[in-house]
């Protein structure tokens, strides 16, 4: 059965989504992010030989890149959206796999499109993009992200191509400002897109819910990797939850249960050691170095550990790694690159509430 044909849009404006292969991370330093951006931009300015163009190739009205993801939402011209995403989602992979020494699809599937040829949905889709690392627990406000086009829209801030840019040569505006759609004039647009920002300021939060959640999340962590019959799953109250945030501290800070804990992560390394040493046939070590690496993380999947905090992700990878696990079997295990596992520091454990449990 063929594929489905992508829907053309009147207007020529499309949303365009793409995704890392198994919800895996396709940004994972600052340099990755704009490595992405200067492509865009180049894409943007530049024909396929390098050569820069009277007319844009193409319009962005609004952009946000997400650890794993991407939310582009384009103006097409001359050049059909298949090219234009297919020039930036290749140049970007070429620069991702070579970065890192990794091989292989960095997306999932081929991209993701919607048609925008109406204003309401056109309107939507700026808070939407603009909200998405909110929603994502990423900032509180749209305007903190720096990976979004929030900045650039609202204040015409120009967006650095590169690390410490030195030059205004190395920075540039990537959005389309000085173009409206939909009858919105760029200033609308820009209005529009500032009242993300206050509209999110102006939502209800109880008092305290904050905090309330790390003590929550810290609690439910440890029972549940204490405890393998995950305990935790219980709901607490209300009256549970100030309970522990009136001493706070003497939860998160429980040496009882986060020695257990420790004790219980250093039987899964010795166990792990032990195995390699017996030289135990591949399936079982390939089965003892997941559960090594779930126990750690508390994870019910690897799909769940790669979607994991990288710094903490990182961290239970250095551990199993200098455990004596080869950086190629946890490549092969993980799914992700040779590269990242190298480069990962810090060979300990981290709480959700940023405690760190050093494994000698």
């Amino acid at each position: 059965m063929g594929r489905k044909q992508r829907e053309v849009s009147v207007s020529g404006i499309y949303h365009v989504m793409l995704r890392g292969v198994n919800k895996q991370r396709i940004f994972e330093f600052s340099e990755d992010y704009q490595g992405f951006l200067r492509i865009m931009y180049q894409s943007k300015v530049t024909n396929t030989e390098g050569k820069t163009v009277d007319e844009p190739n193409f319009d962005v009205y609004a952009y946000c890149l997400m650890d794993n993801h991407v939310h582009l939402l384009l103006g097409t011209h001359k050049v059909p959206l298949a090219d234009v995403v297919k020039r930036i989602g290749s140049a970007y992979a070429r620069f991702f796999n070579m970065r890192y020494q990794r091989v292989g699809h960095l997306y999932q599937d081929r991209f993701k499109s919607e048609p925008v040829d109406d204003p309401d949905y056109f309107r939507t889709l700026l808070k939407y993009i603009h909200r998405n690392p909110v929603k994502s627990g990423v900032c509180e406000l749209p305007g903190q992200y720096q990976y979004s086009s929030y900045r650039e829209i609202t204040q015409r801030c120009q967006t650095p191509l590169c690390k410490n840019p030195s030059s205004d040569a190395d920075k540039a505006l990537i959005c389309t400002l000085d173009k409206g759609a939909f009858g919105m004039s760029p200033e609308e647009i820009r209005e529009w897109v500032l009242m993300v920002n206050r509209e999110v300021e102006e939502e209800e939060f109880a008092p305290g819910s904050d905090a309330r959640e790390i003590i929550k999340r810290e609690y439910e962590m440890l029972s549940k990797m204490v405890d393998r019959k995950q305990i935790a799953k219980t709901e607490l109250t209300d009256d549970d939850i100030r309970t522990i945030e009136d001493d706070a501290s003497e939860v998160v800070e429980d040496t009882s249960l986060i020695d257990r804990f420790t004790q219980w992560c250093q039987t899964l390394l010795c166990n792990l050691q032990q195995a390699k040493k017996d030289k135990v046939d591949a399936d079982s070590l390939d089965r003892l170095i997941l559960d090594t690496l779930l126990g750690l993380t508390c994870t019910d999947s690897i799909t769940e550990f790669q979607r994991l905090d990288k710094t903490r992700m990182r961290s239970a990878l250095a551990v199993v790694r200098d455990a004596g696990i080869s950086i190629r079997h946890l490549s092969r295990m993980t799914g992700i690159s040779e590269g990242i596992i190298r480069g990962c520091k810090n060979p300990e454990l981290i709480l959700p509430s940023g405690k760190k449990i050093e494994m000698a």
